[in-house]
């Protein structure tokens, strides 16, 4: 009520004894299109991942359990390239060849945590072993249902790499300041 934006909510129902005094209604499916001016998180909490955590939240409640899984792992590649980029790390290396090659995310995430310790600590001896679980989820290595079973834990795992690297740069702007 108070931002005036209507929330759009669509439900596919199951009835049986619909023409009885006590007929039992079950919820197959609900489905809702939020408009721009909602948003599911507090505004920009995340900062530029916060619109693909609002993605992977609304494909895991409509029960897309592969297609949230892509989402997080999209958001963990992006903090961890975005990280390395303002750190000075390269995401290329020469090859045997003399040729220019990218080097596997493994590489990367090694590399970079080992700089600035993106990984939360309770993480932190198996980073990409999480990189290594969403892909599993990817690539069909699980269902849907597995894959909906390990979202909330995917995410929180994602999300406490975001909250790391804010915490990290907010005791280094305070820091600073002193």
């Amino acid at each position: 009520p108070v931002c005036k934006t209507e929330i759009q909510v669509w439900f596919l129902l199951e009835v049986k004894d619909m023409f009885t005094e006590e007929p039992k209604v079950k919820i197959l499916k609900r489905t809702e299109k939020l408009s721009k001016n909602v948003s599911e998180l507090r505004e920009n909490s995340f900062g530029i991942y916060t619109d693909l955590l609002e993605k992977a939240m609304r494909a895991s409640r409509e029960g897309f359990g592969a297609g949230a899984i892509i989402y997080l792992r999209k958001v963990f590649e992006q903090v961890t390239s975005e990280v390395a980029k303002a750190s000075g790390i390269t995401t290329t290396f020469i090859n045997k060849k003399n040729k220019e090659q990218r080097k596997t995310f493994k590489d990367l995430l090694t590399e970079v945590d080992e700089k600035c310790a993106i990984i939360p600590v309770e993480f932190s001896n198996n980073g990409y072993k999480l990189f290594g679980k969403l892909s599993d989820v990817v690539h069909g290595g699980c269902d849907e249902e597995i894959a909906l079973e390990k979202f909330s834990a995917f995410y929180r795992l994602v999300t406490g790499v975001i909250e790391n690297i804010k915490s990290k740069n907010e005791f280094r702007s305070a820091i600073h300041a002193l």
